[in-house]
């Protein structure tokens, strides 16, 4: 009888952990089991409660965060929107200044601004940073 209790509160659990999907009730079903299971066990049915608590606070510390970890986790992402254009290398199209001057990449002009002297038209320049809606551009360096 103390299994059938046990399983159904993990039932329960399992059903919570759906809801909330913060892994606090699936370390509590993990609990439940392991109390059913001993409950299945010759033994004083009031052992299951600190099986429960044990195995319910031993998945809390050493599952849960496991499983945090690899969800939530961002791991080896590649960059998107303007966080991909740094790096690249474009042309420039208008003499670039650090206070005016406009580069071509992939087509598109964009505004862009120097980091350091001017730039005359056809230079080749790489992409260090965005700024709003303007490139950031350092001269490409022949070695």
């Amino acid at each position: 009888m103390g299994t059938v209790i046990w399983l159904g509160l993990a039932l329960v659990c399992v059903l919570a952990e759906i809801v909330s999907f913060n892994f606090v009730f699936a370390s509590f079903a993990i609990g439940c089991v392991a109390a059913g299971v001993v409950a299945l066990l010759p033994v004083s049915t009031f052992i299951g409660i600190p099986v429960f608590g044990l195995a319910s606070v031993a998945s809390l510390t050493l599952i849960r965060p496991a499983i945090l970890k690899k969800i939530y986790s961002r791991g080896d992402h590649e960059p998107t929107g303007l966080d991909k254009m740094i790096g690249r290398t474009a042309v420039v199209s208008s003499a670039v200044s650090q206070t005016s001057g406009s580069i071509t990449i992939d087509g598109e002009t964009w505004s862009a601004r120097s980091t350091a002297a001017l730039m005359p038209i056809g230079t080749t320049v790489t992409i260090t940073s965005i700024m709003g809606a303007m490139a950031i551009v350092d001269e490409v360096k022949v070695s």
